[in-house]
């Protein structure tokens, strides 16, 4: 199967379902309370943050997100931390006293513990970042919570 999906989110929620087949994604989200469910093999994602928080809760494999920064925050702005559930990362702006989540990226899978994912960040005027492939958080692990440079 070769199908691709490209979504732009609207003013309504979006729930993108995706938990069959290896589907790439390719989803505008941030106009609403956005959530995509991933499949269970090789998914990309592709989104932009803004002021509305996204939700990507991730069923399996090896995942790529793609996330396009508005227009005057730059790499420095951003950060990237995990949940207190320990499921999660968050990415989000500001301090961790007053942070303002814009994303979401859950590991629905419990006993899989090999499902990855990857954050691709790229500023408006071109430059990049990317992560290496990011395994669930442990909860036991030491929190972290950097700006995006100091993560790679």
């Amino acid at each position: 199967m070769n199908v691709t999906h490209e979504i732009i989110g609207g003013p309504l929620d979006d729930y993108i379902v995706n938990a069959f087949d290896n589907i790439p994604l390719m989803a505008q989200l941030g106009a609403g309370a956005n959530r995509v469910y991933s499949g269970n093999r090789n998914d990309s994602y592709s989104l932009i943050l803004d002021e509305h928080k996204d939700i990507i809760c991730d069923t399996g494999g090896h995942n790529l997100v793609a996330v396009m920064l508005p227009e005057g925050v730059s790499f420095g702005d951003v950060y990237i931390g995990q949940s207190t559930s320990g499921d999660s990362y968050l990415i989000y702006h500001g301090e961790w006293a007053t942070r303002e989540v814009k994303l979401q990226y859950r590991f629905l899978d419990q006993k899989n513990r090999d499902h990855k994912v990857q954050f691709l960040f790229k500023e408006r005027g071109g430059k990049e970042i990317v992560f290496k492939m990011l395994t669930r958080p442990s909860y036991w692990r030491e929190k972290f919570d950097h700006p995006i440079p100091d993560c790679l």
